[in-house]
């Protein structure tokens, strides 16, 4: 047989394992609950428009909600600029923003459950920009931590628009128990 035609999978005593609608689109679910394993958050600084000097310690304000899917809009705190893992997984993490000038030393470091993991991000130029995978699990908060008094450019205008310099995202790749 070489085309298996089919819209749901079960697993042996019957739960939904995944569902495939009439576009191909696949979506995983938990067995026996029947939840959805997906969470994603794209985020924007929003407030007067203008750079920002952070404090040192200080967590970027990503404190508007772009997109979201699954549960992505309910794991992240829009005012404590965290994001909290619903499963165990691997994570897509990206942060993007850029500083007034060519001389200013900037750095973002990526901040687990309170811990510094690594300097996620340093200034070439005037951009910051970094993504990474990683492994978290079930509960951990996350966000990214002012490294260095880091500067950050904030706007007014709502997402879509070219004027937006400082976005992050969260997205759950993989669940891995």
């Amino acid at each position: 047989m070489s085309i298996l035609r089919t819209n749901q999978i079960q697993d042996t005593s019957g739960n939904s394992s995944m569902m495939i609608n009439s576009s191909g689109v696949t979506t995983f679910m938990k067995s026996p609950a029947g939840l959805v394993k997906s969470s994603y958050v794209f985020l924007y600084a929003k407030g007067a428009s203008g750079y920002v000097t952070g404090s040192t310690g200080d967590y970027l304000p990503l404190n508007a909600v772009y997109q979201h899917k699954g549960t992505g809009n309910a794991d992240y705190n829009t005012t404590t600029y965290k994001y909290t893992t619903p499963v165990s997984g691997i994570y897509q993490i990206h942060m993007k923003t850029i500083v007034a000038s060519t001389s200013i030393s900037t750095d973002y470091r990526l901040n687990v459950d309170g811990t510094d993991q690594y300097t996620f991000t340093w200034s070439a130029d005037r951009n910051v920009d970094q993504s990474t995978s990683y492994y978290l699990s079930a509960g951990q908060v996350v966000g990214f931590r002012n490294g260095n008094n880091a500067g950050y450019y904030r706007n007014s205008n709502d997402m879509p628009t070219g004027d937006v310099y400082t976005v992050g995202s969260f997205h759950l790749l993989q669940e891995i128990a």
